[in-house]
């Protein structure tokens, strides 16, 4: 489940496309059939008049409902309440065979603290390099039950994926050399998670945008 900016998400259990198939069924773990079975609909938050009026975000839109799909794992940068270094995750994400380009990416898999926390909220960090850019989708939560993170000193746990090229609301494997860049697009993010989470709820900008040499001064 996820949610952008005044946005929330009611849960609602039906077949995901790829569940269809019972032997795929089978070898799903748990947590990633859990997740496969569970899918999200949003509705305003009536605290929030402007929310329709504001675009929603990957986890949040409506799930494409297609005949045949497959799953497949992409690259995702996982910042852990478990782990005290950022590491590598794979991340199962429902990918339509007729149409590459729909990828749903099942997020839940690597947040802990679902029963005391489901919404998963999530901004695009947008990282300048001349007249290029690099779009980088942050996931994360706010809940005064979440466990510490062990690589910020925020709460629960915090994903980073790479958002595809030619379409925002999609996603695509992480490089093997952008550890580095994604750690610190993590980093600059940190101040506005904090926010966030405060009892203020100071919600992040849609997208934050990071101009790449003020992060890296002599990078080519």
């Amino acid at each position: 489940m996820a949610e952008g900016p005044g946005l929330t998400s009611q849960v609602i259990h039906t077949s995901f496309p790829f569940s269809q198939n019972k032997d795929t069924m089978q070898t799903l773990p748990p947590p990633i059939l859990q997740a496969a079975l569970t899918v999200s609909r949003p509705f305003v938050d009536p605290v929030d008049t402007d929310a329709h009026q504001r675009d929603t975000m990957v986890n949040n839109r409506k799930p494409v409902v297609v005949r045949k799909s497959v799953l497949k794992e992409l690259r995702s940068r996982h910042y852990s309440t478990s782990h005290n270094t950022p590491r590598v995750a794979a991340m199962p994400t429902n990918v339509e065979k007729s149409n590459t380009n729909v990828r749903y990416p099942l997020v839940e898999t690597h947040f802990d603290d679902a029963s005391n926390q489901p919404w998963i909220h999530d901004f695009i960090i947008e990282l300048k390099h001349g007249q290029k850019a690099s779009r980088f989708r942050l996931f994360m939560k706010r809940g005064k039950v979440l466990a510490p993170n062990r690589c910020a000193e925020i709460a629960g746990d915090v994903v980073i994926m790479r958002v595809a090229a030619f379409d925002s609301a999609s996603v695509v494997n992480l490089r093997s050399t952008e550890a580095r860049v994604v750690d610190y697009a993590f980093n600059t993010a940190i101040e506005r998670i904090t926010k966030f989470q405060s009892t203020k709820r100071t919600r992040p900008p849609k997208v934050l945008v990071v101009h790449r040499a003020t992060a890296f001064p002599g990078s080519p």
